[in-house]
């Protein structure tokens, strides 16, 4: 298991939620939660892999 943390002020965190929201369909109000992006079916694994793309060296968190 890989632990981290990435400071942000709050307009750019708002940014980075949105976008994850959007690219990977999740639709429900309230907290967005990393669970959200777990397990191995066809619409977790898409939304895994736009996780790994937002976190990665060159996404929205640079």
């Amino acid at each position: 298991m890989t632990i981290g943390s990435v400071a942000t002020d709050d307009s750019d965190a708002a940014m980075v939620v949105e976008i994850l929201r959007r690219d990977a369909g999740i639709q429900q109000a309230g907290e967005l939660k990393f669970g959200h992006f777990a397990g191995r079916s066809g619409a977790q694994r898409r939304r895994f892999d736009v996780l790994t793309a937002t976190l990665r060296s060159g996404g929205a968190l640079r």
